[in-house]
């Protein structure tokens, strides 16, 4: 039992031994390769790295210490590890061969990735990137992409964790202050996972999944096509699912003296949609929508507020803070019938109750024809309710009411419709 024993620890050692020596001739030789590599793909690029680690037991490639720049010296990316598995045949070919002429399965892992998005120093941080790749192209399959997709089917996934966004100008331009910024360009996981069928003629989504504290957002969905490659091939059917929600937290951005101070408690968003683009113009063939804000209000102060009072004045409104305590809209379409239910606004100058019903013409939008709908305008701000009293003088007839509240009961055309007890 003793001799087998030592037998087997013998055999191990030889094994690993054998592997670490193999793994070093092969550092040498794949850090030759990638950098000639790197030089077919573009001769403008200069990648290096510190140092090259090769497990052949394992089929993997380590890499630390990647830089890649223009030959002008620019920074394009930056990582800290990347680790790359791949079957030991493709490993092997990779190496044997010129140049790369098939990929099939990968695996791509990098650790503390920056890369660089624009010329004025934009940047994206990645403190974990996962890619794997999974089907089969080929050369042939690059050339010929404009007119042809390739003949199998291709899977992609790619998972991004401690992801941070540099540069963002259009944030500042919103009024974030700095803190802001920083925790909206933070997200914690962004994945995303699509494959091509190119025998059914389909582009799936997955999977989208966006995650950060303080938003979350899910999304999939299905492309079926008609015809061949880049250039020819064009949509037929289109199906997707979105979700949006912001967190308990809510959001507060900008500044009263400038674009105002915005600030919002609640947001959800939900949409599912199938649209057809087989006719010549796309048609929606059945779409829900379910959207709930809470509590959103901007508040106005200094000159930026007395202009906006100047160009209300006619009306009256007070504008040191607009607030909108609810925003509900929900509605589904499906036969060529739209229905809007419990949609409503709860606003500082108004509430408003909409529900209907309508045929929509899909060819011709203003044709669609209202089976029925309610809208109910209460709690107007004296300034609005002034100018509709106001109107109803000029026209001589009263809107429709019920005490306070003005009840527009509809029928007809959408682009005229039929309102009871108002002529027009």
């Amino acid at each position: 039992m003793m001799k087998k024993l030592l037998i087997l620890i013998a055999l191990l050692i030889l094994v690993f031994t054998g592997n670490w020596v193999y793994g070093n001739i092969l550092s040498k030789k794949i850090e030759d390769r990638i950098l000639l590599l790197s030089k077919s793909v573009n001769d403008r690029l200069v990648v290096k790295f510190d140092h090259v680690k090769v497990n052949p037991l394992l089929s993997k490639l380590q890499l630390k210490g990647l830089q890649v720049t223009t030959v002008e010296g620019q920074e394009l990316a930056q990582g800290e590890k990347v680790v790359l598995d791949m079957p030991y045949n493709e490993a092997i070919r990779l190496l044997n061969g010129k140049k790369v002429d098939e990929l099939k399965a990968l695996k791509l892992k990098v650790d503390n990735l920056r890369v660089g998005i624009d010329e004025a120093g934009g940047e994206l941080l990645l403190g974990h990137l996962f890619i794997d790749f999974n089907g089969a192209i080929n050369k042939a399959d690059i050339q010929t992409i404009q007119t042809a997709f390739p003949s199998v089917n291709q899977r992609l996934r790619v998972q991004a964790k401690d992801v941070t966004l540099g540069q963002t100008p259009w944030l500042h331009a919103l009024g974030f202050n700095p803190e802001q910024i920083k925790d909206v360009n933070q997200f914690n996981e962004l994945s995303i996972e699509c494959e091509l069928q190119p025998l059914q003629s389909q582009l799936k989504l997955v999977k989208f999944n966006l995650d950060a504290d303080w938003l979350d957002c899910q999304s999939s969905g299905v492309l079926n096509y008609v015809g061949e490659g880049l250039t020819n091939a064009k949509a037929k059917k289109a199906e997707s699912s979105f979700n949006l929600k912001l967190k308990q937290n809510g959001m507060t951005w900008g500044d009263a003296t400038t674009n105002g101070k915005f600030s919002l408690d609640k947001l959800s968003i939900k949409s599912d949609a199938v649209v057809d683009y087989s006719g010549s113009t796309p048609s929606v063939q059945s779409q829900s929508s379910h959207i709930l804000l809470e509590n959103l209000s901007v508040e106005y102060a200094g000159t930026k507020r007395a202009q906006l009072e100047a160009q209300t004045a006619l009306l009256g409104l007070k504008m040191d803070k607009i607030t909108v305590g609810k925003l509900a809209i929900n509605s589904v379409l499906a036969n060529d019938w739209l229905t809007i239910t419990d949609s409503e606004l709860q606003s500082s100058f108004m509430d408003i109750d909409l529900n209907a019903k309508v045929n929509v013409s899909s060819e011709a939008p203003g044709a669609s024809q209202i089976e029925s709908a309610t809208l109910i305008v209460s709690n107007l701000a004296p300034g609005i309710q002034n100018g509709l009293s106001t109107f109803e003088l000029m026209t001589m007839q009263s809107l429709p009411r019920n005490g306070d509240a003005i009840i527009l009961e509809m029928t007809g055309p959408v682009s005229r419709p039929v309102i009871k007890g108002l002529r027009y």
